[in-house]
């Protein structure tokens, strides 16, 4: 068993040589040192998520070793740092994109107030619940109710209850939206493969924007809602092609652009609405390149 105590000194002694590594104290409050066993050379990733760069460093490389590592890719460290856009917490008047168009966030203490279009009006309650409206006079009379609206041409996402609850709230219904959004193509293209629908659940993993494994269980990333619907889309193929394909050779990709077929997921929406499958008939390279250079900001929000 590893000794705690001696592990989080082997890892003060490393951020201490960091500190000493780069000329700039407040760059090196930017690196966060990560022990890896597995690791067989030091090396930097970007961490969107938490705004930082981390050095990998594996057993065995000592800390003069790390320093002179560390000192060669300060310029490096420097532009990615500077490369990581803010922090946007969940709060009123934030700015987040929902389906890659911006919302200003609105914190309402009570749910009462003008009902939205009826195609607008779900409303999400703190239990992970959905529903519309029961009618026009109690709309959103529910606890924590969060929906979106139009303000003068800005698109809002309404947010009432207390507070302090706004970021959970507000992150619950993203999630619940996320799920909304993926579950009626996912299905559709599990039935155009003709394969058993899987099962799907919304995370809110890093490294990864969906992942489908041996038993055909389909994770994404909830902040796809946040992204543009055509690259939703593309990630749903991409993860459904894997029911087919566990892997990315020829025949994997021509079952993404088969899935991406406007004309075949009509042939299998039944009752779907299809407004759930924007961005059919993309180019999946375009979503996926979207995803290389604009992904990472999604981290940023929440």
């Amino acid at each position: 068993m590893k000794d705690p105590e001696k592990a989080k000194a082997a890892l003060l002694l490393a951020e201490t040589s960091l500190a000493g590594a780069l000329d700039n104290p407040a760059l090196a409050l930017r690196v966060t040192v990560q022990n890896n066993p597995r690791a067989r050379r030091v090396s930097l990733r970007v961490d969107p998520f938490n705004g930082c760069v981390v050095l990998v460093r594996p057993p065995r490389v000592s800390d003069r070793a790390v320093a002179a590592f560390v000192t060669s890719r300060q310029g490096w460290i420097s532009k990615h740092i500077e490369a990581l856009p803010a922090r946007v917490v969940f709060s009123d008047g934030a700015m987040i994109p929902f389906r890659g168009q911006e919302h200003v966030v609105r914190f309402r203490a009570k749910a009462g107030g003008d009902r939205p279009p009826l195609d607008e009006s779900r409303a999400f309650t703190a239990r992970g619940g959905e529903r519309p409206p029961p009618d026009e006079s109690r709309a959103f009379t529910a606890r924590g109710s969060v929906w979106r609206e139009d303000s003068e041409g800005q698109p809002v996402i309404v947010v009432a209850g207390r507070p302090e609850h706004l970021p959970r709230r507000l992150r619950d219904w993203l999630k619940a939206e996320a799920r909304s959004a993926l579950t009626p193509p996912v299905y559709a293209m599990a039935r155009a493969l003709d394969v058993k629908m899987p099962r799907v659940s919304v995370r809110d993993t890093r490294s990864r924007w969906g992942s489908c494994s041996r038993d055909g269980k389909l994770s994404f990333s909830w902040r796809l809602i946040l992204a543009p619907a055509s690259v939703l889309t593309y990630v749903a193929a991409h993860e459904v092609a894997h029911l087919k394909h566990m892997n990315h050779g020829p025949g994997f990709w021509r079952t993404v652009a088969h899935l991406l077929d406007a004309r075949l997921l009509d042939a299998h929406l039944l009752n779907e609405s299809p407004g759930n499958f924007l961005g059919a008939n993309l180019d999946w390279a375009s979503a996926r390149e979207w995803l290389r250079r604009s992904g990472a900001a999604l981290h940023r929000y929440g």
